[in-house]
């Protein structure tokens, strides 16, 4: 790309992505006049520039200031580079230093001791600078006319002479300043004042009373002093809150000044005079005025709100070992991280909630200590969508400050319901409405302008690369990528609002079962050996919550952990698993005759054809009627995590306290240990011979299994009967099934 005007005045390099993210040039008549003489002083560019490119615009325009990390040393004195109490410089303190001789660019910066020095310029030579700019012929050093020069000198003469009569040093008018004269001129007549009255006693041989002027010289003073206490009051008020501003009003309510006086002296308002001298009144000198109580919120709302944050779609809990917040002794919570800025939050919750009265602010105070915030410590996310992270990627490299909400809704009917967000409504916009958008943001650049952007992919690895593309294909990748987001969010939503729903509602018989492989949990040993600290021993962490009623119809939420030595994590697993919950619920609350099972969409877990032959056996080998529900890819963190979470912290810690025994090194100890130490959540154990056992009878079973087509767009799995026939639905609230299929059999219908 071709050089722009300032790159050849500078001779330096055009187009560099230091501090933009991508390349043009545009016509220097775009700049304003402000910018245009900034970058001809920048540059010392004495011919007319015609083109500046994007980096150029950066480096001496917007960024300039930024750049200038020392003193540029005018008066070439420093011996190192200074970069302590540094100032900018500015346009008109610039033209003063050059005045003097003194070549100093604005936006460049001054260190301490140059400033003083050029001050002392200033202050000699800004009325000269001044007045050479207004005219150019006048010579401004003559002060008087010459018959008034001559006339002053006839003054001092007879003043000196005087003087010199009665034995005072004579009048001295060289080097003093205007602040010294006036100093200067009461010393000189308080010694002639105190020479004449000598001089009178020595004739008259009497002693002269003393002149009685202390009380004036003190009334003086203390005026002095009460208008400058005056001046800082006013100034303090200026920059203060009203509550302070009426109790240093009291100040000079308490010397009973009037109220039009104290108005008029600080500049205040008749009304903040009148509560201040009140305040005086009843409270005295420098009283602190009542705080102001709004209305207070019921504490209904202030619980809503508190809930509304907790939500699975607001916020998710994190599931590292040390996640958790202390709020009392030895009482601890998961912490939950927000999934967006506090001002979307409100945002949604205004939302659902339009008539209840709160403020952003209220709303931001009645944040849970455990919900915390992307960025705060241990925060560090992984395993995000890479779906919606691309595309907040793409728009982020775009620099559009519009959400991908917002972006959406240009080709989605306004009020989009399932059809629109499924894709299937014929009555939505084109994906031409959003590519005209698109290029009328993007109508700033030329086809050939390149701008680059991150991007998750996926090979034998998933990394982050940088990518660099055209504006046009940007365009055609953020369309294709946001045609698919939609579907996605809108399953993602759904399924979480429906295991919301369904945690509240689902009926006394059944219950609703989520469930996640935890991360494996690695052994730990205090002042372990160097070879064990490579090759530690691992288990298998599945934490179970359990939605359900009792036969009063009371809502009970009850925490399951299966621990393992098996660490294959497949179908046989999850079955051993089921066998384990559905017992427990047999045993505990014989009254249940379903269960809805919910969990993430692992395709070597859960989400695969051999889980749905189970699935379509499991009121044979269960006695319970079950149905499965998937959360769409990379959104289900669930409650499970905490439990997991918490297993592992706990585990971790009791090992790290003991230093020669009763160390946690088998899946057995681990076990035992949390049966007897961690209340409130009930724990399993599945040996691996177990599983391997569960296998091997499995292995007739599912043999003949085929693979249900679209599996990863289905989101809910209802068996039909024992022999294989499945329904699946898009989405668990939909009510007719979007596939019926025999797992066994080559046949649909």
């Amino acid at each position: 790309m071709e050089k722009c005007s300032v790159g050849k005045f500078t001779h330096s390099d055009c187009h560099l992505l230091n501090y933009v993210n991508r390349k043009a040039i545009q016509a220097i008549e775009k700049l304003s006049e402000t910018d245009l003489n900034l970058l001809k002083l920048r540059t010392d560019s004495n011919y007319e520039l015609k083109t500046i490119c994007l980096h150029h615009q950066s480096v001496f325009l917007k960024n300039y200031e930024f750049l200038q990390k020392a003193c540029c040393d005018p008066f070439k004195k420093h011996k190192t580079t200074i970069k302590k109490m540094l100032r900018v410089v500015t346009v008109e303190q610039s033209r003063i230093i050059l005045y003097k001789g003194f070549k100093v660019k604005p936006g460049q910066k001054l260190c301490a001791s140059c400033r003083n020095k050029l001050l002392k310029i200033k202050q000699i030579d800004e009325s000269n600078v001044q007045n050479s700019l207004n005219t150019e012929d006048e010579d401004h050093d003559v002060e008087f006319t010459p018959a008034e020069l001559l006339q002053k000198r006839n003054v001092i003469a007879e003043l000196n002479s005087s003087f010199h009569e009665i034995g005072c040093s004579p009048m001295k008018l060289h080097a003093l300043g205007e602040h010294s004269r006036s100093f200067y001129g009461k010393e000189k007549l308080q010694r002639v004042h105190e020479t004449v009255k000598e001089k009178i006693q020595n004739v008259l041989e009497v002693d002269l009373p003393e002149e009685k002027n202390d009380v004036e010289k003190s009334v003086i003073k203390k005026s002095e002093d009460l208008d400058k206490l005056a001046d800082i009051i006013k100034n303090e008020l200026s920059g203060t809150s009203r509550r302070k501003q009426i109790q240093m009003l009291t100040i000079p309510a308490s010397l009973m000044w009037s109220r039009r006086k104290i108005k008029e002296a600080f500049n205040v308002s008749d009304y903040s005079v009148r509560k201040a001298q009140k305040l005086f009144k009843d409270q005295g000198f420098l009283a602190e005025p009542a705080r102001r109580n709004g209305k207070q919120l019921s504490p209904d709302i202030i619980e809503l709100v508190k809930k509304f944050y907790q939500l699975d779609e607001q916020s998710r809990i994190l599931p590292g070992m040390k996640d958790v917040v202390s709020i009392g002794k030895k009482v601890y919570e998961r912490k939950r991280l927000i999934l967006c800025n506090l001002s979307e939050l409100y945002s949604s919750f205004k939302l659902e909630y339009p008539n209840l009265k709160i403020g952003l602010s209220k709303f931001c105070s009645l944040r849970p200590k455990w919900c915390v915030l992307a960025g705060a410590s241990g925060t560090h996310l992984v395993c995000v969508c890479t779906i919606h992270q691309n595309v907040i990627l793409l728009i982020h490299g775009a620099g559009f400050e519009k959400e991908y909400k917002q972006l959406m809704s240009y080709i989605v009917c306004e009020g989009a319901g399932r059809e629109c967000m499924l894709r299937h409504c014929d009555k939505c916009p084109s994906k031409d409405n959003l590519v005209q958008f698109l290029q009328a943001k993007f109508e700033d650049y030329d086809d050939e302008d390149i701008v680059e952007y991150n991007q998750w992919v996926s090979t034998d690895r998933t990394e982050m690369i940088r990518c660099s593309t055209s504006v046009g294909e940007l365009i055609e990748k953020l369309v294709e990528k946001l045609n698919k987001l939609i579907p996605h969010s809108y399953i993602a939503k759904s399924q979480s609002s429906f295991f919301k729903n369904l945690k509240g509602t689902a009926s006394s018989n059944t219950a609703v079962v989520s469930m996640d492989f935890s991360e494996n949990y690695a052994f730990t040993i205090q002042d372990e050996a160097q070879g064990y600290h490579w090759n530690s021993n691992s288990c298998t962490i599945h934490p179970v919550m359990i939605h359900c009623k009792d036969t009063s119809n009371v809502k009970l939420i009850i925490p399951l952990c299966i621990i393992s030595d098996d660490l294959k994590r497949d179908v046989s697993m999850v079955y051993e698993i089921q066998k384990n919950v559905t017992g427990f619920l047999k045993e505990n609350y014989p009254h249940i005759t379903n269960i809805h099972y919910f969990s993430d969409g692992c395709a070597g877990q859960y989400k695969n054809k051999y889980n749905f032959m189970n699935l379509c056996l499991h009121e044979k080998d269960f006695k319970l009627k079950a149905q499965w529900s998937f959360f769409a890819t990379s959104h289900g963190k669930t409650e499970c995590d905490g439990i997991g979470g918490t297993v592992k912290r706990l585990a971790r810690k009791q090992s790290l306290q003991q230093h020669l025994d009763r160390q946690i090194t088998t899946t057995n100890e681990l076990f035992e240990f949390c049966k007897v130490n961690i209340a409130n959540i009930t724990f399993q154990h599945i040996s691996k011979e177990a599983v391997d056992s569960t296998s091997l009878t499995l292995e007739s079973r599912l043999k003949d299994t085929q693979t249900l087509p679209g599996t990863r767009l289905l989101h809910n799995f209802q068996p039909i009967d024992d022999l294989g026939m499945i329904e699946a639905r898009r989405i668990s609230r939909d009510e007719t099934p979007a596939l019926n299929f025999n797992l066994l059999k080559h046949q649909n219908y």
